[in-house]
């Protein structure tokens, strides 16, 4: 897999609830599959349009948002009876999809028309179309729900958007290819993955400026939050860079199985689950040495993990084989592996 297919994702993440489903949109089959949590079984496919890639629920889990990379919609699906209640025209394609922490709002990416839709939830319409950078691919609310930073992959910058107006109030240098930003509980910094020149770059929310800039290894793309800790994939270099977020500097590298992609932390911080692409196969990290303390093998091509909220299991899509694999986190072991359709991109739980 290159890794400018993974620049350019959409151009071209559960809690095992007694009642809970497991959203998986179909990359390749225009379908997401869900997965009823209690016994691992598909309790409906749900037929969406092109390409549904990486889709947002509301905080209640009332609804989750789809976005169609090829088909330049999102659809919306009511969880009470897993349908598509509505579905939304946004711009050219719609990549990833975030709700604001209240749930009245949901951001859309739309990666070929240098913008982001706003969704009132209220009514499922489009409110606003906010221009920002060439390539925006991902994006992150602050919790504190202020503020929406998008990273514009071909511009070397960050679009800072004011959640209350819906306007651009800054616009940040940062490093070559930015794509994925992280932001702290606490809603001070946000870090944004630099993939091109190797680098983290620490934002200052109060100030919109880049505080320091850090570097990992090569190619970083996804990155998460984990006991206080950033934790990079690099994918070129199939190693983790491990950053104390107190004084933003690079406690620890750890070298995986493979080229990997998104880390999925434990609620509790305490493991973080990562999918390595070309060994078919998910390294476990323990967060309190910073060492590998397993590996388990999976299917083909795993890309994304979803960790259940009651931290119990972790479901791992394979995107080549169309599965996936369901791991129990009390002994790090497969326990079941689910079928869905072609092409798995993500997992969201809900409600």
């Amino acid at each position: 897999m290159k890794l400018r297919s993974w620049i350019t994702i959409g151009c071209t993440l559960a809690s095992h609830l007694a009642f809970g489903y497991v959203y998986v949109p179909n990359k390749g089959e225009g379908s997401v599959s869900v997965i009823n949590t209690s016994n691992n079984t598909i309790e409906a496919t749900v037929f969406v349009e092109t390409a549904p890639q990486f889709g947002a629920k509301l905080p209640d889990g009332s609804k989750v948002y789809i976005p169609n990379v090829g088909s330049g919609t999102v659809s919306v699906i009511e969880t009470s009876g897993n349908t598509v209640s509505a579905t939304i025209s946004v711009g050219t394609n719609p990549t990833f999809a975030v709700a604001t922490p209240d749930g009245s709002k949901v951001y859309v990416t739309n990666c070929m028309s240098a913008s982001v839709s706003v969704i009132d939830t209220a009514t499922d319409t489009v409110t606003s179309t906010i221009t920002v950078g060439t390539i925006p691919e991902f994006a992150a609310v602050t919790p504190d729900g202020s503020k929406l930073y998008v990273p514009n992959v071909a511009e070397n910058t960050v679009s800072v958007i004011d959640t209350a107006t819906d306007t651009v109030t800054s616009t940040i240098t940062v490093g070559a290819a930015p794509i994925f930003p992280v932001s702290l509980s606490d809603s001070s910094k946000v870090y944004v993955t630099n993939a091109s020149d190797s680098t983290v770059s620490v934002i200052d929310t109060a100030t919109d400026t880049v505080s320091t800039t850090i570097y990992v290894g090569s190619s970083p793309i996804f990155a998460t939050m984990a006991s206080n800790k950033l934790y990079v994939a690099n994918y070129a270099s199939a190693t983790m860079s491990v950053i104390d977020t107190a004084t933003d500097t690079v406690s620890t590298i750890i070298y995986l199985s493979s080229i990997s992609m998104y880390p999925t932390p434990m609620p509790d911080g305490s493991k973080i689950y990562v999918p390595n692409v070309s060994s078919a196969s998910v390294d476990v990290i323990e967060t309190t040495g910073d060492t590998i303390a397993t590996t388990i093998s999976v299917g083909t091509s795993p890309t994304f993990g979803a960790v259940l909220a009651d931290g119990s299991y972790v479901y791992v899509t394979n995107d080549y084989d169309g599965s996936v694999s369901v791991i129990d986190t009390s002994t790090d072991t497969v326990s079941t592996t689910v079928s869905v359709g072609s092409n798995p991109a993500f997992a969201l739980q809900a409600p």
